[in-house]
């Protein structure tokens, strides 16, 4: 394969990146656990030299927030700021982990994971009062690890407290990695449902493959491939499948069981009038009400299968 002309562009994650308020879910198994994380290196480093100013909030979970801090380093000034939320260090509160700002970057430690609402007060914590001020992404590095603690409706629930609670001008975007084996299909299912975007990690020859299907607010469901080669830890463009519309949803309307009927159904106003104006058979009128007669004391004697012969 040759490779594009386009270091360090990932038409398919720019894509997640800039949709904002969406949520998107990377899929990954045990073989391609190591591709997972030449994957989120990227996916930060997307957000950390895009040209648009934005709050990077990585909660960690799976590996010690340094380890990506050193590897960011590495690709020189930032246009973005970088908050850590630390889930990793101190995940139940078991030391006394404070916060702390090194090399300007602020690290706020989550001191127990085992409870969503500890996990949202402390992103809060880290994002700042709302309205959030610019774009804001919250990348989760694993939530096999909540499911630990959480079942997949919690973690949704989550999430969705997360968006609510910054709700205004700038809702967060949340990206989650995610492996296979951390959930059976109906659970995991329903969390890659709910997602606006799924992609897909799969293992190929010196490189990785990333399928992606993209739900937009129109309805429409966009797919796509794009193939990538490990070179030097980073990831280079190989090639690119343009999306694919595989569905839209067209907009429910209304009905009406008696169309393209032989007979007539509806009643006009008249007939209306009509049917209500008619008094059934045992019936009369009493202060405006219509009651029907009963005579709770008469026995009926009559044997309704004494004509049968059994």
């Amino acid at each position: 394969h040759n490779v594009l002309d386009v270091a360090s562009q990932h038409p398919m994650w720019k894509s997640v990146i800039e949709a904002e308020g969406s949520t998107s879910v990377f899929q990954y198994d045990t073989l391609t656990t190591q591709h997972q994380i030449v994957a989120l290196r990227e996916l930060l480093n997307q957000c950390w030299q895009d040209a648009t100013s934005r709050t990077l909030c990585l909660v960690s979970l799976a590996k010690d927030p340094s380890s990506y801090t050193a590897h960011l380093q590495k690709r020189g000034d930032a246009r973005s700021e970088l908050v850590h939320v630390d889930g990793y260090n101190n995940p139940l509160g078991w030391e006394n982990h404070p916060n702390e700002s090194k090399d300007g970057r602020r690290s706020f430690c989550c001191t127990n994971i085992a409870s969503t609402n500890s996990i949202v007060e402390t992103i809060s914590l880290a994002l700042g009062s709302p309205p959030l001020k610019n774009r804001t992404i919250v990348i989760f590095d694993s939530l096999k690890v909540l499911l630990l603690h959480h079942t997949i409706k919690d973690v949704w629930q989550m999430i969705r407290k997360i968006q609510t609670k910054f709700s205004g001008d700038h809702v967060p975007t949340i990206i989650g990695f995610i492996h296979r084996d951390a959930g059976d299909d109906l659970n995991l299912g329903s969390l890659t449902y709910n997602a606006t975007s799924v992609l897909s990690i799969s293992p190929m020859e010196q490189g990785l493959t990333c399928k992606s299907i993209m739900k937009h607010r129109n309805g429409k469901i966009i797919q796509g491939e794009e193939m990538y080669e490990i070179v030097g830890g980073s990831l280079q463009l190989l090639s690119s499948e343009k999306g694919t519309k595989i569905h839209r949803t067209e907009e429910k309307k209304k009905s009406d069981p008696t169309r393209n009927l032989t007979f007539e159904l509806n009643l006009t106003e008249e007939e209306k009038l009509a049917k209500d104006s008619v008094k059934l058979p045992y019936m009369h009128h009493q202060h405006g009400d219509d009651q029907v007669e009963v005579n709770e004391e008469e026995e009926d004697d009559e044997d309704l299968d004494d004509d049968l012969d059994i």
